[in-house]
């Protein structure tokens, strides 16, 4: 946050405050013109004032969800664990997954993995393929144990 914005906002509040201080302060020997023109710079003030204070909210409210974005990517990154070849998410002592590694690792997103067979993985964003330890190569029967065999 600006330190100029909070320094300008509190020489707005000095000054609403000061010019109450005139007002209320002054003698019925001031002309009511000056009168309403210093309720017109109070006014003024004021209205400076609170612009100035919205601004300061904004900016705490954008501060306030990038700190919980943060988080919540430090809390993530605390429960995903590469087990290769794709990451999972642990919590509550459960494993949640698999995640596509490529996708995290790029662009720290979990994209969940589609099981494909065999102990293959695919992702539907990146399109990568990953296969596991209990990865089976497809076998195909050969000609002769097939069940057109013999009609060639």
């Amino acid at each position: 946050m600006d330190i100029a914005i909070i320094s300008t906002a509190l020489g707005s509040l000095k000054t609403a405050y000061d010019l109450s201080k005139i007002i209320r302060d002054s003698s019925s020997s001031l002309e009511e013109a000056e009168i309403k023109l210093k309720l017109s710079e109070l006014i003024n003030a004021i209205a400076d004032t609170k612009s100035q204070i919205s601004d300061i909210k904004i900016e705490l409210i954008d501060k306030n969800e990038k700190i919980q974005e943060l988080e919540n990517s430090l809390k993530i990154q605390n429960e995903l664990e590469f087990e290769q070849p794709y990451y999972w998410k642990i919590s509550d002592d459960k494993k949640d997954g698999p995640y596509c590694q490529k996708c995290y690792d790029g662009n720290k997103k979990l994209i969940r993995l589609q099981n494909e067979t065999n102990g293959s993985w695919r992702c539907l964003v990146c399109t990568s393929f990953f296969r596991d330890k209990n990865y089976k190569e497809e076998v195909f029967e050969d000609d002769e144990t097939s069940a057109y065999a013999g009609y060639v």
